[in-house]
């Protein structure tokens, strides 16, 4: 239980970071189209692609750099692979894609830290897992 309240605070502090990117890449998009982007269906879409590039690319580099983002350094978590080591490229990729799937059904996928495992699904599909880091002297 522990880590399942851990992960969704995690995410939710990187909630707030997201939150904040998101407000600079509107400004990016307000200052360089220099109109109102979301009554044109075409820039609306790629407004759309531009935000999903930079959450998958916000978690993507978190996890290939230390295999943690900002909200996981916080409650002191870390994803490693089978063998205790940050994830390759593959296992990222792969994680990032089934978390996207976990959009669609409300975060269930994440009740998976409720059990004796404590993997999610998106662990489980990427041979990947969320753990705790020891604190250390």
């Amino acid at each position: 239980m522990r880590l399942f309240l851990s992960v969704y605070a995690a995410f939710f502090y990187d909630l707030m970071i997201l939150a904040a990117l998101s407000l600079v890449l509107s400004a990016f998009f307000t200052l360089t189209v220099r109109a109102d982007f979301n009554q044109t269906p075409l820039l609306q879409h790629l407004f759309q692609v531009s935000w999903l590039g930079m959450v998958l690319t916000y978690f993507g580099l978190s996890y290939a750099y230390g295999g943690q983002t900002i909200g996981m350094r916080a409650w002191k978590l870390v994803v490693l692979n089978d063998h205790q080591q940050t994830p390759d490229k593959r296992q990222i990729m792969l994680r990032l894609m089934v978390s996207i799937l976990n959009i669609p059904l409300l975060g269930l996928g994440w009740l998976g830290y409720l059990t004796r495992q404590q993997q999610s699904l998106t662990d489980v599909l990427s041979r990947t897992s969320i753990q705790r880091i020891d604190k250390k002297a």
